[in-house]
C-alpha cells in the first residue's frame, strides 16, 4: 500500500468569497480607508491553507499572495512609502516577511474616487514545521504596517496597521513504507563489451536502464536516461530511483573514442631546393591523440643508402586501438659525387705553347641526381706561362667535385725584329747609293725564340719601290718582322752623245772605233763613278728598210783607248767601241746602268 501523497505537491489553496474588511489597530479606535486582501496562486481570495498528511521530515510549505486595497476615507497608508508584511500562526507554522510598496497616488484626497485602488501583490511563505507529529487547526493572521498619510482621515495616528487572518490545518505523522527495499537498476550496454582495447569503445555505444520495483511505484531523482553515445567521451552517467522502499543509484563510466590517433612525421635534414640530400636522412614521428592517449609511436627510421623515390612510414597506436598512419615518400639521397674532365681548346703546339687565347670546357656527369653546375668554362686571354683553371661539377644534391686543367702556356706577342744594316724605311736612293742588304736580330721574352731571325731576298738596287722582310718565329708560333720600304729612282741619262744619234740608226764603217759619250746624273749631280756601269754590251739587230737614212760616222775614230772611263773634262762616261769587220750587218750597243736603266744605240755596219 502506498502512503499518502504529501499536501505540498498539491498546494492545498481554494478559492473561496472575498475575506471581510481588515481590522484597523490603533491607539483607540479609528476607521479604516485600507484594506489587507489575502489570495491564491490565481489572485482569488483565500478561505484557508490545508497542508493535509505530511510525512515526518516531508517539507511543508504553502504562498499567501498579500494585497492593500483602498476602501475607504479613514487612516491610509502614506504615498510613496512602504508597508511590511508580518504574521503569526499557531505553534508549528511560521511565517514570513514582505514588504508592499505604497504608489505615489495612494491618496489624492478624502474623496470616493481612491477606492479600489491596488498595492502588491507580495509573495508570503507559510511553513509547517514537520521535524515531529503534530496536528494543526488554527488561525494565521497576516498584517501590513507603515506610515500613515497625512490629511487622511481616521486620527492622528502616525502609523496604519491593517490586517486579515485564515484558518489553517494540517497533520504530521510518521509515514510506515509497505515497501521494505530500494528498486533495483540494471545498466544494458550494447556492445556488451568495449569493441576497443583497454576498456575503449570505439562505436557508437547504446546505454539502457532498467529498473525494477515489484513492491511499490519509482519515480527517477537524477539521470537514468536512455541514449546512444555517438561522439567521443569519457563520461560517468547516473541513474538514481526512489520508491516506498527507498532510494537506489547506480553509475557506469563509458570510454568512447572513435577517433584515429593523430601522426607527422619531419625529414632531417631537409631536401634541398632540388629535392636531394647528400647525407643520411632521419625520418621522425610525432604521435597525438586527444583522449584515450598514445600507446605506440614508430621510432625514427634512418635512410642511410643512395636511392630515389625512397619512404619511411609511421604508425600510432592509441589506447582504444585506433591507428593512423603516415608516410614520407619521394626521399632522394645522393652519396656520391659527380666526376669532372676538363680540356684545352686549341691544344698547345709541338713546344706546349699556345699563340691565341685558350677555352677551357669542362664536361660533368652524375649517375644518380643528375648535375646542376658544371666549370664554369673560361677562357684564357692573357699571357702567361703555367697557368690554370680549376672547374667544379655541383650535382641535384649538392656533391661537389673539381677537375683542373693546368700547365697552360700562352704567348700571345709575336718576337721583336731589328733590322741591322740596309736601306733605311721610307728612304729613297740612287741605284749605286742603295746599302748593302741588311741583317737581323730578334728577341722573344715568353716562349723563347724558335730558331735565328732570317731576312728575305727583298733587297735591290733596282730602279722602284723595294721592302725588306726580317722575319722571327717564337716558340708559341708567333712571327715577328721588321721591314724596310725604300725607293730607288732612276739616274738621268744623257746620250749617246755625239757622234752617235740614238734615236736613229748610225753607219759606221766596220773595223772603226766609236766612241760612245754619255752622261748619268743623280738629280743634278753628276755621277762619276765607272761602276754605276755594269757592262755595255752588243748585239746583232736586223735592219729595217727604212733605216738607212740616219748618220753617217764617216771615218771618226776613237781616242784613249777601248776601255770605258770617265772624263773629268767634258764631265762625261766615255767607251771607245771597237766595231766588227763586217759590213751589211746592224749592230745595237747597250750601255747597263746599275738600276736597270739602259742607253741604247744602234749602228749599220758599212
Amino acid at each position: 500500500m502506498r502512503p499518502p501523497v504529501p499536501s505540498f505537491l498539491r498546494r492545498a489553496l481554494r478559492p473561496t468569497a472575498a475575506l471581510a474588511a481588515a481590522l484597523l489597530v490603533l491607539t483607540g479606535t479609528a476607521a479604516l480607508a485600507d484594506e489587507v486582501e489575502l489570495l491564491d496562486d490565481d489572485l482569488d481570495a483565500l478561505s484557508s491553507v490545508d497542508f493535509g498528511t505530511v510525512c515526518v521530515g516531508d517539507p511543508a510549505s504553502s504562498t499567501v499572495e498579500v494585497r492593500l486595497r483602498r476602501a475607504g476615507n479613514g487612516l491610509v497608508f502614506a504615498n510613496s512609502s512602504s508597508a511590511a508584511v508580518s504574521g503569526v500562526g499557531p505553534a508549528g507554522v511560521s511565517v514570513g516577511t514582505a514588504a508592499i510598496p505604497i504608489p505615489s497616488n495612494w491618496f489624492t484626497g478624502p474623496a470616493p474616487t481612491d477606492n479600489g485602488k491596488l498595492a502588491g501583490p507580495v509573495p508570503v511563505a507559510v511553513t509547517l514545521d514537520t521535524s515531529v507529529p503534530r496536528i494543526v487547526d488554527g488561525t494565521v493572521t497576516i498584517q501590513a504596517t507603515g506610515p500613515r498619510q497625512p490629511g487622511s482621515g481616521g486620527g492622528s495616528s502616525p502609523t496604519v496597521t491593517a490586517s486579515d487572518s485564515v484558518a489553517i490545518t494540517g497533520t504530521v505523522e510518521d509515514c510506515i513504507p509497505d515497501d521494505p527495499t530500494s528498486p533495483v537498476i540494471e545498466v544494458v550496454l550494447a556492445p556488451t563489451v568495449p569493441d576497443g582495447t583497454n576498456g575503449w569503445y570505439v562505436s557508437d555505444v547504446s546505454l539502457t536502464w532498467i529498473v525494477t520495483d515489484p513492491e511499490s511505484d519509482w519515480v527517477v531523482d537524477e539521470g537514468c536516461v536512455d541514449q546512444v553515445l555517438t561522439t567521443d567521451q569519457v563520461t560517468t552517467f547516473t541513474c538514481t530511483v526512489t520508491s516506498a522502499g527507498g532510494t537506489s543509484s547506480t553509475s557506469v563510466t563509458i570510454s568512447r573514442d572513435a577517433t584515429a590517433p593523430t601522426i607527422s612525421a619531419t625529414v632531417d635534414p631537409a631536401a634541398n631546393d632540388d629535392g636531394w640530400n647528400n647525407e643520411a636522412v632521419t625520418v621522425t614521428f610525432a604521435c597525438d591523440d586527444a583522449l584515450s592517449g598514445i600507446v605506440s609511436c614508430t621510432d625514427p627510421v634512418v635512410l642511410a643508402t643512395e636511392g630515389v623515390d625512397q619512404s619511411a612510414t609511421g604508425t600510432a597506436v592509441d589506447a582504444a586501438g585506433n591507428t593512423a598512419e603516415v608516410t614520407v615518400d619521394d626521399v632522394d639521397i645522393d652519396l656520391t659525387a659527380p666526376t669532372i674532365t676538363g680540356t684545352a681548346s686549341p691544344a698547345p703546339n709541338a713546344n706546349g705553347w699556345n699563340n691565341t687565347p685558350v677555352t677551357v670546357a669542362f664536361t660533368c656527369a652524375d649517375a644518380l641526381s643528375g648535375i646542376r653546375t658544371c666549370g664554369p668554362d673560361v677562357v684564357l686571354d692573357t699571357e702567361g706561362a703555367d697557368q690554370s683553371v680549376t672547374g667544379t661539377a655541383v650535382d641535384l644534391a649538392d656533391n661537389t667535385a673539381e677537375f683542373t686543367v693546368d700547365d697552360i702556356d700562352i704567348d700571345l706577342t709575336a718576337p721583336e725584329v731589328v733590322l741591322v744594316g740596309g736601306p733605311q724605311d721610307g728612304a729613297t736612293y740612287f741605284p749605286h747609293e742603295v746599302p748593302a742588304a741588311p741583317t737581323c736580330t730578334a728577341s722573344d721574352a715568353l716562349s723563347g725564340l724558335d730558331g735565328p731571325c732570317t731576312v728575305d731576298d727583298g733587297w735591290s738596287d733596282q730602279v722602284g719601290t723595294h721592302t725588306i722582310v726580317a722575319t722571327a718565329t717564337d716558340l708559341a708560333g708567333n712571327v715577328g718582322t721588321a721591314t724596310a720600304t725604300y725607293e730607288v729612282v732612276g739616274y738621268t741619262l744623257e746620250g749617246f752623245l755625239r757622234p752617235v744619234d740614238p734615236d736613229t740608226l748610225n753607219t759606221v764603217k766596220g773595223g772603226r772605233t766609236v766612241p760612245l759619250k754619255f752622261r748619268v746624273l743623280a738629280g743634278d749631280e753628276p755621277v762619276t763613278d765607272v761602276a754605276v756601269v755594269e757592262a755595255i754590251t752588243l748585239s746583232l739587230v736586223a735592219c729595217d728598210a727604212g733605216d738607212g737614212g740616219g748618220a753617217d760616222l764617216g771615218d771618226a775614230a776613237a781616242t784613249g783607248g777601248t776601255g770605258l772611263r770617265y772624263d773629268d773634262e767634258d764631265e762625261q762616261f766615255v767607251f771607245n767601241w771597237q766595231t766588227p769587220r763586217t759590213s751589211g750587218q746592224c749592230r745595237e750597243v747597250t750601255a747597263h746602268l746599275v738600276g736597270g736603266q739602259t742607253i741604247t744605240a744602234r749602228f749599220r755596219l758599212r
